[in-house]
């Protein structure tokens, strides 16, 4: 059998060279105060006397501080200030005019902690440290606790991500940037922005203003179409020629605000506060404005066309030429100026939104009956004596409600309308009372069939005194002599003897020879 087996061969070993030294570090200045990962360990140190017994607050400090320095990284020119105009600011452009002011620092601390401001030792230490960050501390600070550490600050800032947007500007100081004309469309701030901003004619279409603090704000000629402004601080706020087209307004504090020719077609204001805010010439049109308080508000010349004012409190508000006011269920008119007011009564009310839409099929619509009660409240707050024709077209454009919805709604409007004078003396008012209200109620009378809705004797007494209506007096007579023979006081008197002579005279009467007229 053949040798298969192979001839080794020496193979030389060569030692592996040995590794080349590495190029030296360049020489770095030592910060005067330890950064990178030391600087949880430094401000410890620093605020040792203060914050020994408040972990939280320390870490709040130390996150802070870190976010500073992340800052400084990007842009070494934060600290230093700077003088002249204001650049135009763009989310759409690189960022070149940060700036954090020592007293915006101050401020952040007593955010914290009211007494941390007032210590200038903290403070100064604080910004030792920031102004002392280079770049030795890139690598310290990770990306994923600190997003500054992400982005490309030649970039613009609607790569960036939202954390780090929110950042900046809760910590820069914006009093040196103008915001006008800015591009800040679909911006999410939860609170970061605060008060006192000049926005005018800034784009600020889609953004989300949860919560934040705008008083005294200039927002003039600004785009909030379609913003989410709940909850938002807009006390002073200047808001004149601003579209605000179908905007959440919901609970805003829009005391004192500027709306002036402002577009709010469409917008959810339920529950907001417009106590003695100017809304002259403004846009409500299909404007959602349920339970809106609006005091002493001047909306002189609004266009208000399918606005939803369900118990909304108008009260003392400047109404004078508003087109499209709707009476709606709970409006509260007391002292309202209503001067050529043109007021509208909603047929039904407005649906309630449940959501998807199996709940929208399913789920229970509000009582008609109820709504319309409160329908009739809020025309009775009206000033009858001062603005009669805005109340008389009102009750016409409620008789024609319940005669489209056919909703039995006699008792509710007897009783409001016999107390009510100036009914009595427009014909077609008077006329319906008559025919559609009077009659039923006089023939349950007539069977001694009474209801707690019922307008009381003394007031159908005057009613039928003052009026002299064109009745069968015959069929009722029961009633009437009920009313005829019943006491009354002085001021009635005359009434009763002018009831008791159309009775007694009635074409009716006289001809059947009625036993007992005589003695009426």
């Amino acid at each position: 059998m053949p040798n298969l087996t192979l001839p080794l061969t020496t193979i030389p070993f060569t030692p592996p060279a040995a590794a080349s030294p590495p190029d030296p570090l360049p020489s770095l200045p030592r910060p005067p105060v330890p950064a990178g990962p030391r600087i949880k360990a430094s401000i410890r140190e620093l605020l040792s006397e203060h914050l020994y017994k408040d972990r939280k607050l320390e870490k709040a400090v130390v996150d802070l501080t870190r976010n500073l320095v992340a800052m400084k990284l990007h842009f070494p020119d934060m600290l230093e200030a700077r003088e002249g105009d204001p650049p135009d600011f763009t989310m759409r452009a690189p960022l070149t005019a940060i700036q954090v002011s020592r007293q915006r620092v101050g401020a952040l601390l007593a955010d914290l902690e009211p007494g941390l401001a007032a210590r200038q030792s903290v403070l100064d230490d604080i910004l030792r440290i920031v102004g002392a960050a280079g770049p030795y501390n890139r690598d310290m600070l990770s990306a994923h606790r600190f997003p500054m550490m992400c982005i490309d600050p030649g970039g613009a800032p609607t790569g960036w991500p939202a954390e780090t947007v929110l950042t900046l500007f809760a910590v820069c100081d914006w009093s040196k940037i103008d915001f006008s004309y800015a591009d800040l469309s679909g911006l999410t701030n939860h609170g970061a922005l605060r008060q006192g901003l000049d926005l005018r004619n800034a784009n600020l279409q889609n953004s989300y203003w949860r919560g934040s603090d705008l008083r005294n704000s200039d927002l003039r000629g600004s785009n909030l179409k379609g913003a989410a402004m709940y909850d938002c601080n807009l006390e002073g706020a200047q808001l004149g020629q601003c579209n605000l087209e179908d905007a959440d307004l919901r609970r805003c504090n829009l005391k004192g605000a500027d709306l002036r020719k402002c577009n709010l077609k469409n917008a959810d204001l339920r529950h907001a506060e417009l106590k003695d805010a100017t809304a002259s010439d403004a846009v409500f049109d299909g404007a959602n404005m349920t339970g809106v308080y609006a005091s002493g508000t001047d909306f002189k010349r609004a266009s208000l066309v399918e606005a939803d004012l369900s118990a909304a409190v108008l009260t003392l508000a400047d109404m004078e030429d508003a087109v499209g006011l709707c009476c709606s269920s709970g409006t509260v008119f007391s002292g309202a100026k209503l001067r050529n007011a043109r007021l509208a009564v909603r047929e039904t009310a407005p649906a309630i939104d449940h959501g998807r839409r199996f709940w929208r099929d399913f789920a229970p619509q509000p009582d008609l009956g109820a709504y319309r009660k409160k329908q009739f409240e809020a025309l009775a707050s009206i000033d009858k004596a001062q603005y009669p024709d805005c109340y008389i077209e009102a009750v016409r454009g409620l008789i024609d409600c319940i005669k489209n919805t056919h909703h039995p709604s006699a008792p509710i409007a007897l009783k409001h309308w016999l107390d009510e004078p100036a009914c009595w003396t427009d014909a077609g008012v008077n006329a319906y009372i008559c025919r559609e209200l009077l009659a039923p109620l006089l023939v349950r009378w007539n069977e001694n069939r009474t209801h707690d809705g019922d307008p009381t004797p003394e007031r159908l007494i005057q009613y039928l005194g003052e009026t002299q209506p064109a009745l069968d007096w015959q069929e009722y007579r029961a009633a009437i002599h009920k009313l005829i023979a019943m006491p009354v006081t002085l001021s009635l008197m005359a009434s009763q003897k002018a009831l008791r002579d159309m009775y007694v005279n009635s074409p009716g009467t006289a001809r059947n020879g009625e036993p007992g007229v005589s003695a009426l």
